[in-house]
């Protein structure tokens, strides 16, 4: 009887995290999407840079062979 009900049980927790994990991830997106413009406000319009590119490697092994 219980092993019935557990079984009943076990996807609906999961649909729960799921949406729990949904949720939470449009929060972060959200928030993510809020400090960019507030830091665009601050800095004329500019976004935050999303990528570093190196001017010069960092270290000889990693720069590429010629």
């Amino acid at each position: 009887m219980i092993a019935i009900l557990a079984a009943m049980l076990f996807p609906v927790f999961a649909q729960a995290r799921a949406a729990a994990r949904k949720t939470q991830c449009s929060s972060n997106m959200r928030q993510i999407g809020v400090a960019a413009m507030h830091y665009a406000d601050d800095y004329d319009e500019a976004f935050p840079r999303t990528m570093y590119v190196a001017l010069a490697p960092l270290h000889p092994a990693t720069s590429p062979e010629p």
